[in-house]
């Protein structure tokens, strides 16, 4: 899966979609007989698009505006991020609603799910990051420590840790007990994105000052990783 702005591209069981944030109020439409008429207003969402054919398979309608989707990692699920303060879980293969995760008190701003795809995050207006269940619908609150907006959130390759870009510091979670580890701190000005490297313990953040920040997290390793970096620690006090 690759993103560029708002689009993100996967294979689902052999058809290679595009998905699409989309202000369905704002334009105009095609029925399957190719006639053009306005969509419903006061509407917005996202679309699914098939990239071989650039013909639209499915639009995901939101009551508020969709900010973010992201297809799951085997492709069968999208998940949107709406301005209604909910997420939601749709099949990618028909389009119809899965289940709609409310928590959050303000709209959401981020959307994510793990490399497994068996959590998805979400991180809001209103300082919190959920981690939900994808399955069974469950979810739990971060320790609430972001003093404003938290814009973006993500999982590292193991899922046992959340980034989280608080106003203007990253905040890493531990996913399972929720509690926040550390602050990593160096911008200036607001945050816009945060995300770990594919598979290293690093962290990629980007602010309004105009930087890129890298950060290692020693501590975002496995049980066996933990145990090396202890050792190495007490070695040190020797």
């Amino acid at each position: 899966m690759y993103e560029r702005g708002n689009v993100a591209r996967r294979r689902i069981r052999g058809i290679v979609a595009l998905l699409a944030l989309a202000a369905l109020g704002t334009g105009t439409g095609c029925t399957a007989g190719g006639n053009r008429h306005p969509e419903p207003a006061g509407r917005g969402g996202a679309i699914v698009w098939s990239a071989a054919t650039g013909r639209q398979l499915h639009r995901l309608p939101s009551p508020g505006v969709a900010v973010k989707a992201a297809f799951s990692p085997d492709g069968r699920l999208v998940a949107t991020a709406d301005s209604d303060a909910n997420g939601r879980l749709w099949f990618a293969r028909t389009g119809h609603l899965y289940r709609v995760l409310r928590a959050h008190k303000k709209p959401l701003t981020d959307i994510e799910f793990s490399d497994d795809g068996r959590l998805l995050a979400t991180s809001g207006e209103d300082s919190d990051v959920h981690i939900w269940d994808v399955y069974k619908g469950t979810g739990h609150v971060m320790e609430r420590t972001a003093f404003g907006t938290v814009r973006a959130i993500d999982f590292d390759h193991t899922g046992r840790w959340v980034a989280a870009a608080a106003p203007i510091s990253v905040i890493i979670f531990a996913e399972q007990s929720g509690r926040q580890l550390f602050y990593l701190r160096g911008h200036k000005d607001p945050l816009t994105s945060v995300s770990f490297a594919p598979s290293k313990p690093t962290v990629l953040s980007s602010s309004r000052d105009g930087t890129l920040r890298t950060y290692t997290c020693e501590v975002c390793v496995d049980l066996n990783g933990l145990v090396h970096l202890a050792e190495r620690r007490i070695a040190r006090t020797r």
